[in-house]
């Protein structure tokens, strides 16, 4: 997917008016954004447009360092606005990446 098409879902997305029904009339009120696997061009674009778009519609956004295995280890920070400015010229990825054994296994 590419950076534009990624940036058009994430607005699309964001841009949502809430669905008034007999099951819900909210949206949640944060969000955990990570990065796995290896790293790529255009992760921490990604991880900047997400924080930005969720801070903008009054979302707390939490970070999970380190890929899945900072979600099984509670490896999780509250993110601003300040904690992205400036991450588009810097490789890799802000939160970081790992594998996780875990994961890779049935169980999981």
């Amino acid at each position: 997917m590419s950076s534009l098409m990624r940036y058009k879902f994430l607005h699309r997305v964001t841009n949502r008016k809430p669905v008034i029904n007999e099951y819900s009339t909210t949206f949640p009120k944060s969000l955990g954004v990570l990065t796995s696997g290896g790293d790529s061009q255009g992760m921490n674009a990604a991880v900047r447009s997400v924080v930005r778009l969720a801070i903008q519609n009054n979302l707390k956004i939490y970070g999970i360092c380190n890929g899945y295995q900072g979600l099984i280890e509670g490896d999780v920070v509250e993110m601003t606005w300040s904690d992205v400015g400036g991450i588009l010229a810097e490789g890799g990825t802000m939160l970081g990446s790992a594998r996780s054994k875990e994961f890779q296994t049935r169980d999981g």
